[in-house]
């Protein structure tokens, strides 16, 4: 089947009509033509018409070279004049149908509005579905992450068990789902997301900060003054990116923090859109340690473990950290947690919804398809007329089909056009 319609799409699509055939005969021609006024002359000086043909030969040369020679030169020529009779073709074909649906503007409307929905929705979709299911996460090696029981929240005593104890990951880290506090730099005073994370968050992630530097082990204690890493939109929105903001003091809720560094524009905790990072600070015995302040954990498997065997292993850690709780805890407590691929609990439920919804979506774009061929089998019913006259005076049926493929070509670049821009605004 292809094989048969291979040719004909190169028929309608071909850059001229090359003749090798009667290029061969005109080169021949025109050699045999000059030997021949050579002959004559040499017999006109008294050679006999055998010792003129053959000095003829001799003084033309290699006829065979010049056959090949004049051969690439008529193929090279014909190629030209090919070339430039397509283009000039095509782009009457293109005026002819710019001119032909100016005169049906009611057919044009419609045609490119069905086209613009059905390009529009499924290009708007698309984008959703290509940003949370088909990228891969801001991360290097992203598919080592793991969420560490996905549907719980540890203290630091927890974490610092599962941290100490693991063997399946080569990191374990943890982060706050993020407290809105009041930040003043300078005279101006906001309200920002701020987590809080544990020091080796970035290492766990393998992200660094575009400027400056991350945190550090001592970052987390007493011993230091507090330090905090900004996002690049509230570097970008309050401090105008100025790189100077690097060791500058900002006020947190009335305790002033250092600025160490500034994260990267793509970079974002996994379900967190936090503006702020503070290191986690909690002391063994305080509060914080067992309670009031609750982390989600993420870590990088090593290579030979996988989340089943990693969530056997938590089973065990989660019973031990049970009992290290200064007061008693359920016995249901941490039961049932898992661990999973940090991807599928970043799409979570939604692969289903987003799946079904980029299927409804693209039925929307059949339907404008058929809608768009309806609508050409009507304009085709009014153009009998006109394409009977067109093959009434030679015009062979690829001129034809290639005329009607040029308009079409023009509706769907119109379509497409006005589709992305639909697409831009959903």
């Amino acid at each position: 089947m292809f094989s048969g319609i291979r040719p004909g799409v190169a028929r309608l699509f071909r850059l001229g009509t090359l003749q090798p055939e009667a290029t061969h005969a005109e080169v021949d021609a025109e050699i045999a033509h000059h030997l021949a006024e050579r002959e004559a002359q040499l017999v006109s000086r008294g050679m006999s018409e055998a010792e003129a043909r053959e000095e003829a030969r001799r003084r033309f040369g290699d006829v065979e070279s010049a056959k090949q020679r004049l051969h690439q030169s008529a193929r090279r020529r014909d190629s030209t004049l090919a070339g430039r009779e397509y283009w000039r073709t095509l782009r009457n074909d293109f005026a002819f149908a710019l001119r032909s649906l100016r005169r049906a503007p009611s057919f044009l409307f419609v045609a490119v509005a069905s086209l613009a929905i059905g390009i529009g929705a499924n290009a708007a979709m698309f984008s959703v579905v290509d940003a949370i299911l088909l990228k891969p996460l801001a991360y290097s090696d992203a598919g080592e992450l793991v969420r560490v029981w996905n549907e719980g929240f540890a203290p630091p005593g927890v974490y610092d068990i599962v941290s100490d104890d693991a063997t399946s990951y080569s990191g374990l880290a943890g982060y706050e789902g993020g407290t809105l506090v009041s930040m003043l730099s300078g005279d101006d005073a906001t309200r920002v997301l701020a987590s809080r994370v544990t020091t080796n968050l970035l290492d766990v992630l393998r992200v660094q900060p575009t400027i400056g530097r991350g945190f550090r082990a001592d970052d987390g204690t007493a011993a230091n003054a507090p330090t905090v890493l900004l996002s690049h939109t509230l570097w970008r929105d309050q401090f105008g990116q100025d790189n100077g903001v690097i060791g500058r003091s900002i006020s947190l809720n009335g305790l002033p923090h250092i600025v160490i560094g500034v994260m990267s524009a793509r970079f974002r905790l996994p379900d967190v859109d936090a503006a702020l990072f503070i290191p986690v600070r909690a002391v063994r015995g305080s509060a914080d340690y067992w309670w009031t302040t609750y982390l989600r954990l993420v870590a990088r498997l090593k290579p030979d473990a996988s989340p089943p065997s990693a969530t056997t292993e938590l089973a065990l850690l989660l019973d031990r950290a049970r009992s290290a709780f200064p007061y008693r805890m359920p016995d249901t407590w941490g039961a049932g947690a898992t661990v999973t691929r940090l991807q599928e609990t970043v799409v979570g439920g939604s692969r289903s919804a987003l799946l079904l919804m980029m299927g409804a979506v693209a039925l929307v774009l059949l339907v404008a398809c058929a809608n768009v061929a309806t609508l050409y089998m009507g304009r085709a019913a009014t153009r009998a007329r006109e394409l009977a006259v067109r093959s009434a005076l030679g015009a062979g049926r690829a001129r034809i089909v290639r005329l009607l493929i040029t308009e079409c070509s023009v509706v769907a670049a119109l379509g497409t056009a006005a589709g992305l821009a639909l697409a831009a605004v959903a």
